[in-house]
């Protein structure tokens, strides 16, 4: 980290991935049990207005759509990004969420703002591995 990082100064990157994890599990849990509202409101004001209401409500469904109901959550990775000059600092944390239709790898994006992260973003892609099966292994060719 760039040592005027105010996330250097205040030890926030330091506190690791279980610092930030029950904030990611809290917001994929109310997405997916369809407490819409309340997921909303887990985004930086700024963001609800930049993104609206519409686009979140079709990102949720189509998380729920993929997911279907919350088995699991593991956490797969944590990232801290800057820009260029070594402020703008965002923390993205992706898990693997299994749910009874299928797993999808999610990445919440927190942005630092004031003395608190806020979340920012949300990415959803699936993991195309049926849950329950293991993924697919192709038969080699015949000679």
């Amino acid at each position: 980290l760039p040592p005027r990082s105010p996330m250097r100064q205040n030890n926030l990157v330091g506190a690791g991935p279980d610092f930030y994890t029950p904030d990611c599990k809290d917001f994929i849990r109310l997405i997916l049990t369809g407490n819409d509202d309340k997921a909303i409101a887990k985004y930086h004001p700024e963001v609800q207005k930049q993104i609206g209401r519409q686009k979140a409500l079709n990102l949720f469904a189509e998380f729920r759509q993929l997911c279907g109901e919350l088995k699991t959550v593991d956490l797969e990775s944590m990232e801290v990004k800057f820009d260029s000059e070594g402020q703008g600092e965002n923390i993205e944390l992706t898990h693997l969420v299994q749910g009874t239709k299928g797993n999808c790898f999610v990445t919440t994006t927190f942005q630092l703002a004031g003395m608190k992260f806020h979340i920012v973003g949300l990415s959803i892609k699936p993991t195309d591995v049926v849950p329950g099966q293991d993924a697919a292994v192709p038969e080699p060719p015949k000679p």
